[in-house]
């Protein structure tokens, strides 16, 4: 893009050099400048084609930025979650097992203390008569 800015650069000089030449009343001066002006014309465009190549760039660049954070974000929460879930699991098997096997060896010291001891509590009398064996 540089060097077609640097070829109308150096045709429009070209032709003003020309024009200077001439005399404002010969047929040729008037479409000389018609000329020129078509060239600064194609100039204003090509530059008015560079900012928006640059701006598009630009745009592209923030929104591939974008992407790459939010998809950062999403693993770091996706792995976040996974995690919060594993806690969640080892939390429930704890608040389920650990009641389980309290209640299951205070049960067998009972039972044992109920097979040798001569005083009986009113907690195991009252369930060793209602379990059917």
């Amino acid at each position: 893009m540089e060097e077609i800015s640097r070829q109308l650069d150096s045709e429009i000089s070209r032709e003003i050099d020309i024009l200077s030449s001439m005399h404002p009343k010969n047929g040729e001066y008037s479409t000389t400048i018609e000329g020129i002006a078509k060239l600064y014309q194609l100039k204003l465009e090509e530059r008015k084609l560079e900012n928006n190549l640059k701006i598009d760039s630009e745009k592209i660049k923030s929104e591939y930025a974008r992407f790459e954070s939010d998809k950062e974000f999403k693993e770091q929460d996706f792995s976040n979650r996974q995690s919060e879930f594993k806690k969640r699991i080892i939390f429930d098997a704890c608040a389920a097992l650990i009641p389980l096997i309290f209640g299951s060896l205070w049960m067998i010291k009972g039972f044992k203390f109920e097979e040798t001891g001569v005083l009986t509590s009113q907690t195991f009398r009252n369930f060793i008569s209602k379990m059917r064996f």
